[in-house]
């Protein structure tokens, strides 16, 4: 099961693992350092995802 993340009206998926070790990647997304957190949960999401399987 993916993990998602609820943001205001926004559902954010889970990225690539290979994606989140690009910190750019996160870095040119983020917009606030709510964002920043919500990319922080979301590796976290999807190391517990990993685990599961």
């Amino acid at each position: 099961m993916p993990c998602f993340i609820k943001l205001s009206n926004h559902v954010i998926e889970a990225v690539p693992k290979v994606q989140l070790l690009n910190h750019s990647v996160i870095l040119n997304n983020v917009k606030n350092l709510n964002t920043f957190i919500v990319c922080l949960q979301i590796l976290r999401c999807s190391q517990n995802d990993k685990v599961k399987k």
